[in-house]
């Protein structure tokens, strides 16, 4: 083996590590966040609101809901009011779907809203870890005998919500210290986001009306003047 195919063969090891060392750290559990309406208080278009999150990393004490850096809220009220960014506190380290960490707010949101109607509320997080790739190393100008390839995954299967915020790249590079080449595709989910709707409907006005002595009195009545007028002709 000459010089150059052990370089390559030597890069090619360090970029199993690196994918080895991201498995372990990415894990296949449960990630993800929801926003529960906890409570509706129609006469003050109030409501409150509980977030839960769930990562596949541990060792945290708190993960942060929101990815401001994105434009992305931690609460998007469903109309034009937001909350940037927040922390959840871990409540259950491991006792989630699958292992997964678990966080939660410890205490409830709680928001006005403008007017009755309906308002889809946005909850985010980051998404740590999810991506996805795949690389070629080949020699100089033969792209068609790769000395080593492989494809990772580590987007969690298991998703509370929606994977956004994609990033996508791809580029054939030199390796470093050697005339191999690196062909690699990349794609990123940096966002996780999921909505919960909450109502507030237009008290339905009550029409009086008589309770079941005062309606059987009322036919009472009628009957008898029904024969008084009866008598009459």
């Amino acid at each position: 083996m000459d010089w150059n195919t052990r370089r390559g063969a030597l890069f090619s090891g360090i970029l199993v590590l690196i994918g080895l060392l991201g498995a372990g750290a990415a894990g296949a559990q449960l990630v993800g966040i929801r926003v529960t309406v906890a409570d509706v208080r129609p006469a003050l278009l109030e409501a409150d609101l509980d977030l839960t999150a769930y990562t596949r990393t541990g060792g945290y004490s708190y993960v942060y809901a929101g990815v401001p850096e994105l434009g992305i809220a931690a609460l998007d009220f469903g109309h034009g009011t937001t909350l940037p960014t927040t922390t959840l506190d871990l409540t259950n380290p491991g006792g989630g779907p699958g292992g997964s960490s678990v966080f939660h707010s410890l205490a409830s949101f709680t928001h006005s809203c403008p007017t009755t109607g309906t308002y889809t509320v946005r909850t985010s997080m980051p998404c740590y870890g999810c991506y996805r790739g795949s690389y070629v190393v080949f020699p100089p100008g033969n792209p068609a005998s790769p000395v080593f390839s492989t494809v990772y995954d580590y987007v969690p299967t298991s998703v509370t919500g929606n994977l956004v915020a994609t990033y996508a790249y791809s580029g054939t590079y030199p390796t470093p210290s050697s005339d191999y080449s690196l062909r690699y595709r990349f794609t990123a989910y940096s966002a996780i986001t999921n909505t919960a709707q909450v109502v507030f409907r237009q008290a339905v006005q009550e029409i009086p009306s008589l309770s079941q002595w005062g309606l059987m009195l009322l036919g009472v009545m009628l009957a008898g003047g029904g024969v008084f007028v009866l008598r009459r002709f």
